[in-house]
């Protein structure tokens, strides 16, 4: 019994360090588009970033959804 417990406190650590990474990564493009919502980008490949970040922030959502998934 203990060592469950001991594994699942090691498990939680490890998902709490994952939210921390993909919190990071989400707070990151969202402030890149930020930028580019109030006019702060300024190049002629704004458009392929955009899309870059927007398939980032989707593909950063999927992943958090996933080990949700996977739990039931």
């Amino acid at each position: 019994m203990e060592r469950a417990v001991d594994d699942l406190e090691r498990e939680q650590v490890t998902i709490d360090e994952e939210c921390d990474m993909i919190l990071e990564e989400l707070r990151a493009v969202v402030g890149d588009l930020s930028d580019l919502r109030y006019g702060k980008l300024a190049s002629s490949a704004t458009e392929e970033q955009v899309t870059r970040e927007i398939n980032h922030l989707v593909s950063v959502c999927e992943s958090v959804g996933e080990p949700l998934l996977h739990t039931t």
